[in-house]
C-alpha cells in the first residue's frame, strides 16, 4: 500500500514517509552475478576475490556458492564483505522502483601479501586448464582488490597462454586493461573515460554510438563492446595504436515497454560474452 506521510521526518518531500516493511530478498551482484549466470548455463565456474569469512554477507556468499556449485577461491581479510542494500517500493500492479541504496564496503588497497596470494591462486588454476576451453572474466568495481600492476600481469599471463580475458571496469581504471580481449563499458562509462582523456570526438559529444565505440577501441587499443541501453550494443572490432581497420557492428535492442531496474543487466551481458568467447 502507499506509505502514509510523516510530519516528523525532516528530509526532502520524496522521503517524508513511513514505509511499511514488506520483506527482503538477498542475491548476488557484480562478479558473483556473472558467476551465477555462467553456472546456470552449465559452465564450471570459479570465483576469486576478497571476503570477510566472519561477517553475515561473507557467510551468505559461501553458502550460496555451495548451493549453486560455484567453486570459491577467497582471500580472507578483515574488511567488510561488500554489500549493497536497495530500498524499493512494492506497490500492487506496479513494478518495484528503487528509492535508495545503502552500501557497506571498504575500498582500501589490498596488502601485497594477499594480492600475491590472489594472483598465484588464479594462475595456478589457469595452469590446470579446463576441458572445452577457459575464459577469464574480470569485474573491477574499484574496491581496492586490483591495482594497475595486478591487472597488467593478469592480462599478460592470459595473452601468453592464449586465454581470452573479458573486463568490466570503471572509467578510472579502464587504462589498466589495455590489451584485454574485450572491454564492455556502457555508454555513460565510455563517455566519462574519453572526457577524462581529453577526447572531444563526435561520439563523445552527441548520440553517435558507433563513433563512441570506435573512439574507445582506438584509444584503448582493444576490442570494445559498448552497451547503450535501448539503443542496443556496438562492437568495435580492431586493435593497434594507429587505430586503423576498426569495424563497428551494431545489434538493436529488443522493444521494452517498461524497465523498473537495470541492476545486474551488465553482469548477465558479460556472462553471455564469456560464453561466446569459450565457444568461439
Amino acid at each position: 500500500r502507499r506509505p502514509p506521510r510523516s510530519p516528523l521526518f525532516p528530509y526532502p518531500a520524496l522521503f517524508r514517509s513511513v514505509l511499511d516493511w514488506v520483506g527482503t530478498k538477498r542475491t548476488f551482484g557484480g562478479m558473483l552475478n556473472v558467476a551465477k549466470s555462467l553456472r546456470a548455463l552449465g559452465f564450471a565456474t570459479h570465483v576469486f576475490g576478497v571476503v570477510n569469512e566472519h561477517d553475515d554477507a561473507g557467510q551468505f556468499i559461501h553458502n550460496e556458492c555451495g548451493r549453486l556449485g560455484i567453486h570459491e577461491h577467497w582471500v580472507s581479510d578483515n574488511r567488510p564483505t561488500t554489500e549493497k542494500t536497495r530500498i524499493g517500493t512494492s506497490l500492487e500492479k506496479s513494478p518495484s522502483e528503487q528509492l535508495a541504496r545503502v552500501d557497506i564496503e571498504c575500498d582500501d588497497p589490498l596488502d601485497s601479501r594477499r594480492k600475491s596470494q590472489l594472483r598465484e591462486a588464479i594462475e595456478s588454476l589457469l595452469q590446470e586448464g579446463f576441458e572445452g576451453g577457459t575464459v577469464v572474466v574480470v569485474s573491477d568495481y574499484m574496491k581496492g582488490v586490483i591495482d594497475e600492476s595486478f591487472a597488467q600481469q593478469l592480462i599478460s599471463y592470459c595473452q601468453s597462454n592464449d586465454i581470452p580475458i573479458l573486463v568490466d571496469a570503471k572509467p578510472d581504471t579502464l587504462d589498466w586493461y589495455r590489451g584485454a580481449t574485450l572491454l564492455t563499458p556502457n555508454e555513460e562509462e565510455g563517455r566519462a573515460y574519453l572526457l577524462r582523456k581529453g577526447e572531444r570526438s563526435v561520439g563523445v559529444a552527441g548520440g553517435n554510438f558507433p563513433a563512441l565505440a570506435e573512439q574507445l577501441a582506438k584509444v584503448l587499443r582493444s576490442r570494445v563492446i559498448l552497451t547503450a541501453a535501448d539503443h542496443g550494443v556496438f562492437l568495435a572490432d580492431g586493435e593497434g595504436e594507429d587505430g586503423e581497420s576498426i569495424i563497428v557492428t551494431s545489434v538493436d535492442a529488443a522493444p521494452v515497454t517498461h524497465v523498473a531496474s537495470t541492476s545486474g543487466a551488465g553482469d548477465v551481458f558479460l556472462a553471455m560474452m564469456a560464453v561466446a568467447a569459450v565457444r568461439k
